[in-house]
């Protein structure tokens, strides 16, 4: 029996199939503007910083339709990239939205959905990925600019966004305690 809800495991309700797709990963650049490279060129500011894009998504199938749930854009600057973008990830966009089934409490206790539960692995994932591929530190840019139009721009009602401070939270006490001991993990710093 599971301690939680007293329900024997062929009682709780099965997940529907979930699928992860990385459906970008190319090569970019970031031009620094000229008026901000010629204030800091002299302090050794590179006028391009190169870094590869990922974009990944997970999808649902929900009565028979792929629906996506969860959306995560990072701009990973590797050991090749200068100062003071060496080795640094930026998750630059994060969103989900709440079609996520089914929608009960996780073996974590009653107060933290599936949903949730989910959400904060793909997290925890990509850090531990991007760890060993050597990069150090990770910067937050969670909320999109409201000029830019999200890809999920439109959700339900009853869909909630977790604030910079909550994700935040998440990175430092699962990611960087529990899931890579030693604090060999990249630095989360809310940007």
């Amino acid at each position: 029996m599971l301690p939680h809800q007293g329900k024997e495991p062929h009682e709780v309700q099965g997940v529907e199939p979930l699928t992860v797709r990385m459906i970008n990963s190319v090569m970019k650049k970031c031009e620094v503007k000229p008026k901000f490279h010629e204030t800091f060129a002299g302090d050794g500011c590179a006028s391009e910083f190169g870094y590869r894009q990922r974009v990944l998504l997970l999808f649902q199938n929900l009565d028979g339709v792929d629906v996506c749930l969860f959306c995560m854009y990072v701009q990973e600057y590797g050991k090749d990239c200068a100062a003071p973008n060496t080795n640094v990830v930026y998750l630059s966009y994060l969103d989900s939205v709440k079609y996520f089934r089914p929608e009960i409490p996780c073996a974590m206790g009653p107060n933290v959905s599936l949903r949730t539960f989910v959400y904060h692995q793909l997290l925890i994932g990509y850090l531990d990925f991007v760890k060993r591929m050597g990069y150090e530190q990770m910067y937050i840019w969670a909320c999109p600019p409201m000029q830019v139009r999200a890809l999920q721009h439109t959700r339900a009602l009853t869909s909630g966004l977790g604030s910079r401070p909550d994700i935040l939270s998440l990175l430092l006490s699962h990611a960087l305690v529990s899931a890579c001991p030693r604090n060999e993990m990249p630095h989360a710093r809310e940007a």
